[in-house]
């Protein structure tokens, strides 16, 4: 394979079976990796706990990737005249009002920059919703009367009520639901014909079935989980549609002839928009909804490009673009609450240490 020392990735391959995929780290990894849009590595390890034979088109709750997908469908919206990120929220939401909430615009929700500090809203909602209270309408309302911490853009708090507000939005501009909007726009143009917030109940034993002792397995393994339609971490996936939709924004919004967003759409997608915040974990370069590399010493590798993207989901689920290298990864895959090693650390690793 030219431009591939492929003795590192068959080391990889190894390692992942042997070692990564064990009763105390991973039930299951599905991984795929492209390089200028070739496949160079694929593999199917470990389990399912269901009678289906695992495949790349086994259904995962992707958890927080929902995020730069949620992202991207605003952009496509604005692409549609409907709205514009640089607005603010209560241009939208009228009630999104009054002690800094007016400052607040779409664009900050996308980069975590809001002001709101997401401990404290979390610490709210898990000590104050009452059973069968939707969790980011509590968070909502909490938000509406409770002033932000910090003012828009100074601060970065990882904050997913942010997205469930960007989800609210697209709804109500869109006049159709998040599953609708997305399947015209975005998962159809692209094939990504096995995505969804709501799984089609003929597709349910699609999803992976999860170990009793993995992460999440009691919410990830139920039928309420099948049928989240969560802003922040409400999408199922699979790793075939997840590749195509990462060849789509390498590509600069164009998959197999299907552009779905503009270059210029994709160029302010995955530009640090955060370059000026202070942050003394190296935790503050973020582009729109999406994890800008920068200079992060976190998990996912330091070998990557300056300017690579990318989105990690609960569970153990990983979306990847290194636009400088041509690489494009969709990993899922079960962590075990045991586990201690940062498997998709190592694996990046490995990956930037086979490249020529």
């Amino acid at each position: 394979m030219e431009g591939i020392r492929t003795e590192v990735l068959e080391r990889m391959d190894k390692l992942i079976r042997e070692k990564f995929v064990s009763e105390t780290e991973r039930q299951t990894i599905i991984v795929k990796i492209n390089r200028y849009s070739k496949l160079i590595y694929k593999g199917i390890y470990g389990t399912n706990c269901k009678p289906e034979k695992l495949g790349y088109d086994t259904l995962f709750c992707v958890q927080s990737i929902t995020k730069p997908i949620i992202a991207t469908l605003l952009l496509i919206l604005q692409e549609e005249g409907l709205v514009d990120v640089t607005d603010t929220v209560r241009f939208y939401l009228p009630e999104f009002d009054g002690d800094g909430r007016e400052n607040i615009h779409l664009w900050h929700f996308l980069t975590h920059t809001s002001g709101y500090d997401a401990k404290e809203v979390g610490n709210y909602v898990y000590n104050n919703r009452k059973p069968g209270e939707d969790w980011s309408e509590v968070a909502y309302n909490y938000m509406l009367k409770t002033p932000p911490k910090w003012k828009p853009h100074k601060t970065m708090s990882y904050f997913g009520e942010g997205f469930e507000i960007i989800k609210k939005i697209i709804e109500q501009e869109s006049g159709e639901n998040i599953d609708e909007y997305a399947r015209k726009r975005l998962f159809e143009p692209l094939g990504m014909n096995d995505t969804h917030w709501v799984v089609p109940k003929d597709k349910w034993h699609r999803v992976i079935g999860r170990h009793q002792n993995s992460w999440g397995s009691e919410w990830l393994n139920s039928e309420e989980s099948y049928l989240n339609q969560s802003g922040a971490s409400g999408l199922k996936s699979t790793c075939d549609d997840m590749l195509k939709y990462c060849e789509m924004v390498i590509n600069e919004g164009v998959y197999e002839g299907a552009r779905v967003l503009s270059k210029a759409s994709i160029r302010a997608m995955v530009t640090d928009h955060n370059e000026t915040i202070e942050d003394e974990w190296e935790w503050g370069s973020w582009s729109l909804g999406w994890n800008y590399h920068g200079n992060k010493k976190d998990d996912s590798s330091i070998l990557r490009s300056r300017s690579a993207v990318c989105h990690n989901g609960g569970g153990a689920t990983k979306i990847y673009v290194d636009k400088e290298e041509g690489l494009t990864m969709s990993l899922c895959s079960v962590n075990m609450n045991s586990s201690k090693i940062n498997v998709i650390g190592r694996v990046l690793n490995m990956l930037y240490a086979a490249l020529e």
